[in-house]
């Protein structure tokens, strides 16, 4: 089993302030629910990513946490500390899959397909990254 951290701590301060009036960043609504909401479906449906690990507000995450498979965890002051106590509630998991909350389009198929090809790489620490020309050309 793979774990997965969803990094949710951001403040809706940035960018995506003019959005919604939403505290957390991962709270933005599109298309009548969270960017969260939308990361953790297709999450839910990867087999083998257990447990799913919410690093943000507590309180406000807690309508998508159930305490088994999603479970959540309080945001630090920096993103490499929040990183840090996603991977520690990972229960020993060898490996991780860190995302961030604004990605609301990410397909469970992308995500396996992703993870599936790190496998092969033999790599440890997994944080996908897709260049801006690649997600504007399939998502213009």
């Amino acid at each position: 089993m793979i774990g997965a951290v969803v990094l949710a701590g951001r403040p809706n301060t940035g960018a995506l302030a003019g959005l919604g009036p939403e505290g957390s960043e991962a709270l933005i609504e599109i298309v009548g629910r969270p960017m969260l909401a939308h990361i953790l479906e297709a999450l839910a449906a990867c087999a083998e990513l257990d447990p799913i690990c919410v690093v943000g507000p507590v309180t406000a995450l807690s309508p998508w946490v159930d305490g088994r498979r999603v479970i959540a965890v309080p945001a630090g002051a920096t993103l490499t500390e929040n990183v840090r106590r996603g991977v520690a509630a990972l229960a020993g998991r060898r490996w991780a899959l860190i995302l961030t909350s604004d990605i609301p389009l990410v397909r469970p198929q992308t995500i396996e397909e992703f993870l599936a090809h790190c496998d092969r790489q033999g790599a440890r620490f997994f944080y996908p990254i897709v260049p801006r020309a690649c997600y504007e050309q399939r998502f213009p």
